[in-house]
């Protein structure tokens, strides 16, 4: 019994080293590696041991992410939501992973965030414009590891690019900053250029396997890439764009200010400076017919009675409350609420004539036209002043 004891005490001392290890310490990131001499397949272990439990069978030719070089004889890898060990032996640099010697950090107010580890929004450091960072590996998720001023991290993809020159700026001598300026702006030109290169081979790429995919897994793929576009642009607007929300256009701005008066704010002020003078020249009464493309609407409120005219415009238009509009034309709300239901009760008769017709003709009509004549009920014909034409 004392045996058996010393026995397992000896072995249990002796993966002690291993399970301690089990929370691992990157040394050395080396991107993606493919898995290569075997037969099948190979095990991803709990920890650095051939006789550690196996987390799960990678497969030959497989690609395995964010892997780390623990030491000589294994190496650190993710595989399909796992994290564990795979012997040196069986990896390979992926040949289909995206790696730069060198790439340089673009415009980015404050500077590049850079993130500890690959999925991490934290930020424990900020790289300058312009730096040129060095063993970049280009990762699925959209972000790069790099390395830079004897420290490692992982940056955006948006917020590096390929260096044009591998000799970083600091080298140059600070005698000459005419051409450290002229160093610069060519390589921001040039790294503009094959950024947009690399943005329209990106959307081809996407385009062809929207139209190639036929099964789970292509179909997956295809929401993954999804997944990461959609990242990618939250962290843009998260970082470059100021948002409204539901705030007007004309909202914060100054009655009477010395730069910009108030009426220069307005919607409609900003429509003339675009040169959109429709809106602006058909809001009156005897014009208010243009405003709309549709023929039959058009039609409709031309046709229209002056004094139906004017209860359109400024009930339907201006939106005046019927208060107002009382006032407006020495008369009682409750007239105007009654010539106001007779005007749109008319219109709408008209309408649903002209509606059905066109539907008939095999025209297409809009959504809200649809749902006027789904929801619409013709009322039936009465002998009074209400059928007099419009």
């Amino acid at each position: 019994m004392i045996k058996r004891f010393t026995l397992f005490l000896c072995i249990l001392l002796a993966l002690l080293p291993l399970f301690a290890s089990a929370e691992y310490n990157p040394f050395e990131y080396v991107g993606n590696m493919e898995v290569v001499n075997c037969s099948e397949w190979v095990s991803l272990r709990e920890v650095p041991s051939k006789t550690a439990k196996r987390l799960v069978k990678v497969s030959l030719g497989s690609i395995v992410h964010n892997c780390y070089a623990f030491t000589d004889e294994w190496y650190y890898a993710e595989f399909d939501g796992y994290g564990g060990y795979i012997l040196a032996n069986y990896l390979r640099p992926s040949e289909n992973e995206t790696t730069f010697s060198a790439m340089l950090t673009l415009y980015c107010d404050g500077g590049v965030e850079v993130f500890p580890t690959i999925s991490s929004e934290e930020i424990f450091d900020l790289i300058p414009e312009n730096t040129i960072v060095r063993n970049c590996h280009v990762e699925n998720n959209g972000r790069v590891y790099v390395e830079y001023g004897g420290k490692c991290g992982f940056v955006d993809d948006d917020s590096v690019d390929w260096a044009a020159d591998d000799e970083p700026e600091e080298s140059l001598p600070s005698s000459k900053p005419d051409k450290r300026r002229r160093n610069a702006d060519k390589v921001r030109s040039s790294a503009e250029l094959r950024k947009r290169i690399a943005q329209s081979v990106r959307e081809e790429a996407l385009r062809r396997l929207e139209l190639s995919a036929r099964t789970m897994s292509e179909f997956q793929e295809l929401v993954d890439w999804y997944d990461r576009e959609e990242e990618s642009r939250m962290r843009r607007e998260r970082r470059y764009e100021t948002l409204r929300g539901d705030v007007p256009l004309e909202s914060g701005a100054l009655p009477g200010g010395h730069i910009l008066p108030h009426s220069m704010s307005q919607p409609t002020f900003r429509q003339i400076c675009r040169g959109e003078f429709d809106d602006y020249l058909n809001t009156c009464l005897f014009m208010m017919h243009d405003l709309t493309e549709r023929a039959h609407l058009r039609e409709i409120v031309m046709n229209l009675k002056l004094d139906h005219k004017e209860i359109l415009f400024f009930l339907g238009i201006r939106l005046y409350t019927t208060q107002k509009l009382a006032e407006l034309r020495g008369q009682t709300e409750r007239n105007i609420r009654k010539v106001r239901d007779t005007v749109q009760r008319r219109i709408h008769r008209k309408l649903y004539a002209a509606l059905t017709v066109l539907q008939q003709d095999g025209d297409e009509l809009i959504h809200l036209e649809q749902d006027f004549l789904r929801d619409y009920t013709p009322p039936k014909r009465r002998h009074s002043s209400d059928e007099e034409p419009v």
